[in-house]
C-alpha cells in the first residue's frame, strides 16, 4: 500500500495497487513517510475503506483525534471484539475514538463527571459489557497508555458504545433510548410482580436480549408497514389464558412503549414477550 498522507501520528490514509483508498491505523503509521512511500503493513491494527462520499469528515475527525486517544481506541476495539465476538464499524469506531479523545481533554481539565441513574440502568442491563469496560479501563491505567487515569464512573458511556456494536447500530444516542426503554419495561415487571429480578441470571439476559433486538428492529421500521405475518390469534388467546398475569404486564408494556415511541405492538410480539416475561420472573436460575 502506497502512503497518500498522514492523520495524525498513528493514522493514514494510503491506497491499495487498484487505487483503493484506505484509513489505516497503527503505531506510528502517520509519521515518518511521505506521498508514494510503501508502508509496513505490518505495523497496521487496523483499516477501513475510505468512505468516498463522507471521506473529508472522517478525515477532518481523525486529524483532531490525539495519538494516545487513538491508541486507546484500538486498544479497546480489540478487546471487546475478542471478548464479545464482534467488530466495530468505521463509523462505530471514529465514533468510539472521538468519545475517548473528548473524555482524556475533560478529564484532563479535572472535570469528572458521576454515574448518573443511566450508569445504573446500564449496570443492571448490561452486567457482561459493564464489566468488560471496567476491565478495559483498569488494563489502560496499568499500562499508563494515557495521561490520566479513567476513573471507573466512565465504564457506562464506554458500555453505549459496545452495545451499540454488538446492535450493528450507528448511533449512540439510539442506544441511550433503548436503555431507557428496557429500563422502563423492567421497572414495569418488577413493580407488577413486586419482585427484584436477578441480573445474573440466565433468563434475565435472555430477556434484555429480547428486548434489545426487539427494540433496534422497531427503530429501523418506523416509517414502514408492518408486513409480518401474524400468528394465529388463538396463540395470544393461549397465552391470555395460561399466563394472564404475564399478559397484563405485556398490556401494560404495550400502552408504555405506545406513550412513548407509539409502537404498535403486533399479536406475535405480544406472545413472544409474554413467554419471556413469565420466564424471568418464575425460574429466576443464575447459569
Amino acid at each position: 500500500m502506497q502512503f497518500i498522507k498522514s492523520l495524525n501520528n498513528n493514522a493514514a490514509l494510503v491506497s491499495d495497487d487498484n487505487k483503493y483508498e484506505y484509513v489505516v491505523i497503527g503505531t506510528g503509521l502517520g509519521f515518518g513517510y511521505h506521498s508514494g512511500d510503501l508502508i509496513n503493513m505490518d505495523r497496521i491494527q487496523r483499516r477501513f475503506k475510505a468512505d468516498i462520499k463522507n471521506k473529508d469528515s472522517e478525515i477532518e475527525t481523525l486529524n483532531f483525534i490525539r495519538p494516545d486517544a487513538l491508541a486507546a481506541t484500538e486498544r479497546i476495539a480489540h478487546e471487546v471484539e475478542t471478548k464479545l465476538n464482534l467488530q466495530f464499524s468505521r463509523y462505530q469506531y471514529l465514533a468510539l475514538a472521538d468519545h475517548m479523545d473528548l473524555t482524556l481533554k475533560r478529564l484532563e481539565q479535572a472535570i469528572y463527571l458521576p454515574d448518573t441513574t443511566m450508569g445504573w440502568a446500564i449496570r443492571k442491563l448490561y452486567n457482561k459489557e459493564y464489566e468488560l469496560a471496567l476491565y478495559v479501563i483498569k488494563t489502560l491505567n496499568q499500562n499508563d497508555v494515557l495521561s490520566v487515569k479513567l476513573p471507573d464512573s466512565e465504564a457506562s458511556s464506554l458500555v453505549l458504545h459496545f452495545v451499540n456494536a454488538e446492535s450493528k447500530q450507528d448511533q449512540v444516542q439510539d442506544t441511550v433510548e433503548i436503555t431507557k426503554l428496557i429500563a422502563g419495561v423492567i421497572q414495569i415487571v418488577q413493580l407488577d410482580f413486586q419482585e427484584t429480578l436477578d441480573s445474573k441470571s440466565f433468563n434475565y439476559s435472555r430477556f434484555i436480549t429480547h428486548l434489545r433486538g426487539f427494540m433496534v428492529n422497531k427503530m429501523s421500521k418506523e416509517d414502514e408497514i408492518e408486513t409480518e405475518q401474524e400468528l394465529d390469534p388463538s396463540f395470544l388467546n393461549l397465552m391470555q389464558a395460561k399466563y394472564p398475569e404475564a399478559y397484563m404486564t405485556v398490556q401494560r408494556i404495550a400502552l408504555y412503549l405506545k406513550q412513548q415511541r407509539n409502537w404498535q405492538l403486533s399479536n406475535n410480539e405480544q406472545v413472544y414477550l409474554t413467554l419471556h416475561v413469565w420466564r424471568v420472573t418464575h425460574r429466576q436460575t443464575t447459569k
